[in-house]
């Protein structure tokens, strides 16, 4: 799962993905915030059909609008090699058991095998 810093979050994903892919949101900041949070390291899907692709994403992370599924939907700023932009992005708003991925030597969090999660 992943969690971000509240601050970070541009807007919350409904239940109109179609008309959520057309909100244009000037990027915020890529600084990393006060407090114990990591840089995240992922990939930048784009879709041509966002009103029909993103539904069956919705489906795979159990995001619900309602805020009764496993995931939110919010939009965020990413760090792209072009600079920085506006992404959706699944995260986690409930309580977890603490557990975390390790950063590496640069403060970035990579994707490791499950026996490297603390």
């Amino acid at each position: 799962m992943v969690e971000i810093c509240p601050q970070a979050i541009l807007a919350r994903g409904t239940d109109q993905p179609g008309m959520d892919a057309l909100l244009e949101c000037t990027p915020g900041t890529t600084a990393r915030p006060d407090g114990d949070w990591d840089l995240i390291e992922g990939e930048l899907m784009q879709f041509d059909r966002p009103e029909r692709d993103v539904p069956l994403i919705d489906l795979l992370e159990e995001f619900r609008a309602d805020g009764q599924g496993l995931y939110y939907r919010v939009l965020t700023t990413v760090n792209t090699d072009a600079g920085p932009q506006t992404a959706w992005t699944y995260i986690r708003e409930r309580e977890h058991d603490g557990r975390r991925l390790h950063p590496d030597a640069t403060g970035t969090v990579c994707w490791r095998p499950v026996d490297l999660i603390s």
